[in-house]
């Protein structure tokens, strides 16, 4: 008998990213004034905020697989629970071949150049925001959610690093824009929390409060 996990949440299932993809990416391709926007070269510094991002978000993953996000994760609880991932060589399959797909994807606009490399980093400015959300569900649950350490350092390098070199490039001078992304993440990790309030409110306690198996093994090998 399945246990019954509510359906996670919009913004669980990587809204910001999602959307900002989808404004971003049709007006570079149909708008030749928004694209003029996203021209500049990257410079040294900002290449390597990048890179340092990419680093930062391989050690996240790692943690989050480590603590096994994928047993407390609202999008990984329901998604096992879809007719797609009940035979795991389809599960594997589909879960590989959009993501290779996509990476093909981002290396041909990388290849095109200009404005696409801008363009691509605004996408990824916006998981910038919707790693948020490990330190909304940590606050939410009362306990550390998986992936929340290596979450912070991301976050960190994302709005203090890669945020502030892209918006010199894309908008100039400092003013609204700049300063209101800013004032904007309280309200996001406010929308993180709310819904995973909710979401724990309906879940059984045993989903969100599971403990990681090799943290378990390591428990009764000292009882």
């Amino acid at each position: 008998m399945k246990t019954a996990i509510p359906k996670n949440g919009a913004l669980s299932g990587m809204l910001i990213p999602a959307l900002t993809a989808a404004v971003v990416l049709p007006l570079g391709l149909i708008s030749s004034g928004f694209r003029s926007h996203f021209t500049a070269p990257l410079s040294p510094a900002f290449k390597w905020v990048f890179f340092a991002s990419i680093v930062a978000m391989a050690v996240h993953k790692l943690e989050s697989y480590w603590f096994e996000e994928y047993e407390q994760c609202p999008v990984y609880l329901t998604s096992g629970q879809s007719a797609w991932a009940l035979n795991p060589r389809k599960a594997v399959f589909l879960s590989f071949v959009p993501t290779f797909i996509g990476m093909l994807v981002v290396a041909f606009l990388g290849f095109l150049g200009p404005p696409w490399h801008l363009l691509v980093m605004t996408v990824w400015l916006g998981q910038g925001a919707h790693e948020l959300h490990h330190t909304a569900k940590s606050l939410s649950r009362r306990r550390v959610y998986p992936g929340t350490a290596s979450s912070l350092l991301f976050v960190g390098l994302m709005w203090f690093g890669v945020f502030p070199l892209w918006h010199d490039l894309v908008i100039g001078a400092r003013g609204v824009i700049f300063f209101g992304a800013y004032a904007a993440l309280p309200l996001i990790f406010l929308g993180y929390y709310l819904e995973d309030r909710k979401w724990t409110s309906l879940a059984p306690t045993s989903l969100w409060r599971a403990q990681p198996s090799h943290s378990l093994v390591a428990l009764e090998a000292h009882s």
